[in-house]
């Protein structure tokens, strides 16, 4: 019977329905803990499905974030959840541990370019930090094009006081490359809200539009606030189709409600419905499911109306 009801819940998992997911998880608990043949567990699917609230849940229900499990394919690596800032700090504050060598640097932002790690000759522009003078002095040496790939790691890594040096220093902002990056876009998937206001009083423009989407995804509400002229501006003819229903919906499903209700003014009618009636089941249907957890994760997100 168990092995039939996981079969259901990875099914609902790997389509975006939450709700059937919590509403088995509620009526059978002991899948909370359950290990299938293969190794796997409803962790592990929530985990690669990034789905921060299921995957919050489940961690309050006593779901093991270390199992010692057979197969390397069952085992949860906690960087297989950076696309997720929410799933990411729910391991983290689980105690998690990274299963593999895998450098987490590297694995922050998986969809966009990676860019390089500091080398020892960065070390001197690095150790100006915080002596504006020495720090200009140091990167008169250094071409633009190692600086651009310089910002391009410290936005990624959201070092925002070398970001901030060197934005100051470079000519133009208002870029991407396989080098580089897209240090707007990087710095919103980071939710650094300092060096994206930074990148975009410097004139950075570039992938605005889908920074902003990242910024929506990973729940960086105040990152998405400075983005969202930019995405009202081209919302008609980026290329994305991130129109704000689709955001509004996804912001909801991943129970992002403060997101949600953000989103929901640009949205249309029926799907800001929608998006609210995700958000109050949610908040019934995890309240009773793990009330411990009731407080940080909703209370005061979601206004009286």
């Amino acid at each position: 019977m168990i092995h039939s009801q996981f079969a259901k819940l990875y099914r609902d998992l790997s389509v975006g329905n939450t709700l059937k997911v919590m509403d088995f998880i509620a009526s059978e608990p002991s899948l909370v803990g359950y290990v299938h043949p293969s190794g796997t567990t409803a962790l592990y699917f929530a985990v690669q499905h990034q789905a921060p609230l299921i995957t919050s849940i489940l961690i309050s229900a006593g779901a093991d974030v270390n199992p010692a499990l057979p197969g390397r394919q069952s085992l949860i690596e906690i960087a297989d959840a950076l696309p997720s800032q929410g799933v990411y700090d729910s391991l983290k504050a689980a105690g998690a541990r990274p299963k593999s060598k895998r450098k987490l640097s590297l694995e922050r932002l998986p969809i966009i370019p990676a860019v390089p790690e500091l080398t020892e000759n960065d070390l001197p522009l690095c150790n100006a930090i915080g002596d504006a003078e020495r720090f200009r002095a140091e990167a008169e040496n250094i071409p633009e094009r190692r600086l651009r790939r310089l910002l391009g790691v410290a936005c990624s890594a959201g070092e925002a006081p070398f970001a901030l040096n060197l934005i100051e220093i470079l000519p133009s902002v208002n870029f991407s490359n396989d080098d580089a990056g897209c240090p707007l876009l990087s710095s919103a998937c980071m939710g650094s809200l300092s060096i994206v206001r930074a990148l975009r009083a410097a004139g950075a423009r570039r992938d605005a539009v889908h920074a902003f989407h990242f910024a929506v995804q990973r729940g960086h509400i105040d990152v998405a606030k400075e983005l969202v002229d930019e995405f009202l501006h081209r919302r008609n003819r980026n290329h994305y189709g991130l129109i704000a229903d689709n955001l509004a919906k996804e912001a909801a499903d991943r129970g992002y409600t403060e997101m949600a209700e953000f989103v929901m003014p640009y949205a249309s009618a029926r799907s800001a419905k929608a998006a609210w009636d995700t958000i109050n089941r949610y908040r019934a249907n995890y309240y009773d499911l793990a009330p411990e957890t009731y407080d940080w994760v909703i209370e005061d997100k979601i206004p009286e109306r």
